[in-house]
């Protein structure tokens, strides 16, 4: 269309080689470019030709024959409603078309291969975009923010969407990927807040991490056979998610995948899954989930904060369950331990629900806050395995009675049993060398409690705010006491000392034991009665000494044997063997030369 000289307001080149192309804007806002060949990439867009008219620009008419859209060609025409494009253009570059607010619909024609990053990058008033098929990708931040778009049905033809491409479209409600698309990049639709389903073709193989993550109304998604690994932070809190279909390509579910998902109560994983990893489940409201056996290992608290969970299998295959898989999951009543594992490292950490634990034969550490917090644990079966129990183990375990630790532990860590304010009885096993500090701390219910023999520490704070401890046996093996191990012991009266006055006043007991050092010390010196076991043919005799305080040992220990005369032993009759005695009498006679 030709204009009146006295319509043009103003007119240049804008090629990339000068006069290829030239534009010229008319007195009713209307911007026609026309020529052949490439447009020139500007910088910003303020080196733009017509950036002092932007605010005149309504409509933007491109004449077939120019090939490109350059970099920010109309960034921050703000008053821009409507272009043409034609089939010659093969390619949008970046920013082209970054802040125009009042363009409200766009064809993009099947020429086009590619569509440049942040090329519609904040324009609030873009409700329609069609992108025809031919497209091949999508760039970086291509319609981030365009805020008034409701749908998107994006081509087979497109191999690939950029980062954040779609994300903080918020009125975004639909979205058709056909298959084709082989790549979607990180944050592509995140924040799309109206969005409320999504599946994801077969064809692709990657996807970026936070894909979908903050989509608020997703509440169902369907993954089709082909990508393997769901990602992380892919669905990182789609609070109105319920229904997902996960594949079986898929390996691995990845660190925090569907973290905050508040409304996903079940999820079936499939038998192709080998990792949880860290945080994947934390927050759901699962109750009840199914861990396959083709699981091998979990990241750290895959399932934490699920406080609606109340049961769980693990699965003999899991070899490595990570740090707390289980925090916080407040409804987790009951779960068994795989027998396989030999360490059992802060599984259930603040599972406040979880009344009984079994620990199978073959486990040989449970690791600090191993059960920390369980509120509700009543009762545990340590294996005779277990060697070694860690500091914070069973800390604030409230509601634990007693507790049968195996002979097998040989080292209690620090504050293992603090704050068991329900724990009345416990046996330290004899094979305890030295006793962590705070190991009992504030057990308001337990009342007595022997230092086996052999023990040479009891360390600082021990039995500090033990209020109903009223005696305490310790052996002379005892060489020091810790800082306030018996402070505020109000009730303690009785010390029961398995060694002389002078073995006591030995001991190093250090400041704030005042409850201790005033208690009525009972010295004891062993008086042992002795039972003489006899040695037999096969085995050794012996002594043992016994005291009253039971208290007890063996010692002298005498060779048996054999006690044979003429071949014979006179305590069991055995025979033995003599070379030459063919009738086996114990004697070489006449008898034995006649038999030969």
């Amino acid at each position: 269309m030709a204009y009146a000289a006295e319509d043009v307001i103003a007119n240049g080149e804008c090629g990339a080689r000068g006069d290829n192309l030239t534009w010229e804007l008319t007195s009713d806002g209307t911007l026609t470019i026309r020529g052949e060949g490439k447009m020139k990439n500007y910088s910003s867009g303020s080196s733009t030709p017509w950036y002092d008219h932007r605010n005149s620009i309504k409509t933007v008419i491109i004449e077939p024959g120019a090939t490109n859209i350059g970099y920010y060609a109309f960034s921050y025409c703000n008053y821009l409603t409507s272009i043409t494009i034609p089939d010659t253009v093969t390619s949008i570059g970046e920013c082209a078309f970054l802040g125009c607010y009042h363009l409200a619909n766009i064809t993009i024609p099947g020429s086009v291969t590619s569509i440049g990053g942040r090329a519609f990058s904040g324009c609030d008033s873009l409700a329609n975009v069609t992108i025809q098929d031919g497209v091949a990708s999508i760039g970086d931040y291509a319609f981030v923010r365009c805020t008034s778009l409701t749908d998107i049905s994006i081509p087979g033809s497109v191999t690939s969407i950029g980062r954040y491409a779609f994300s903080e479209c918020k009125s975004l409600a639909n979205v058709t990927i056909q298959d084709g698309v082989t790549s979607i990049g990180e944050y592509a639709f995140s924040k799309c807040k109206s969005l409320t389903s999504i599946t994801i073709p077969g064809s692709v193989t990657g996807i970026g991490k936070y894909v979908f993550s903050e989509c608020k109304s997703l509440a169902s998604v369907t993954i089709q056979d082909g990508i393997t690994s769901i990602v992380e932070y892919m669905f990182y809190k789609c609070t109105a998610l319920t229904d997902v279909s996960i594949p079986d390509s898929v390996t691995v579910i990845g660190c925090s995948a569907f973290s905050d998902c508040d409304s996903l109560t079940s999820i079936t994983i499939p038998n192709s899954v080998t990792s949880i990893d860290t945080f994947a489940f934390w927050g759901c409201a699962l109750t009840d989930i199914t861990i396959p056996d083709s699981v091998t290992r979990f990241g750290q608290s895959p399932f934490g904060d699920c406080d609606s969970l109340t049961s769980v299998t693990i699965p003999n295959t899991v070899t490595n369950l990570g740090l707390e898989p289980f925090k916080y999951c407040d409804s987790l009543v009951s779960i068994t331990v795989p027998q396989h594992f030999t360490t059992v490292e802060d599984v259930f950490p603040n599972c406040p629900a979880i009344k009984s634990v079994t620990i199978l034969d073959g486990t040989t550490k449970i690791h600090g806050s191993a059960f920390k917090g369980c509120s509700a644990l009543t009762s545990i079966t340590i294996p005779d395995s277990v060697t070694y129990i860690g500091g914070s183990a069973f800390s604030m375990c409230k509601s634990l009675t007693d507790i049968t630790i195996p002979d097998s532990v040989t080292s209690i860590g620090s504050y293992a049993f603090y704050y068991c304010t329900s724990l009345t009885d416990i046996t330290i096993p004899d094979n305890i060398r030295s006793i962590g500090d705070y190991v009992f701390s504030c057990c308001y219910d337990l009342i007595s409690i022997t230092i086996p023999d052999g023990a040479t520490k009891i360390g600082k704070g021990t039995f500090e705010d033990c209020k109903s401890l009223a005696d305490i046996t310790i052996p002379n093996s005892v060489a020091s006491i810790g800082d306030s191990a018996f402070e505020d012991c109000i009730n303690l009266l009785d010390v029961y000392y398995i060694g002389t006055e002078e073995e006591w006043a030995a001991i190093q007991i250090g400041d704030g034991n005042d409850f201790l050092t005033d208690a009525d010390i009972h010295f004891h010196n062993h008086s042992y009665t002795t039972v003489i076991t006899p040695p037999t043919c096969t085995e050794q005799g012996y002594t043992t000494y016994t005291c009253d305080c039971g208290d007890s040992y063996v010692a002298d220990y005498v060779d048996g044997g054999h006690n044979y005369e003429n071949g014979i032993c006179t305590n069991c009759g055995d025979r033995k063997y003599i070379p030459g005695d063919v009738d086996t009498n114990g004697t070489i006679d006449v008898d034995d030369v006649l038999a030969l």
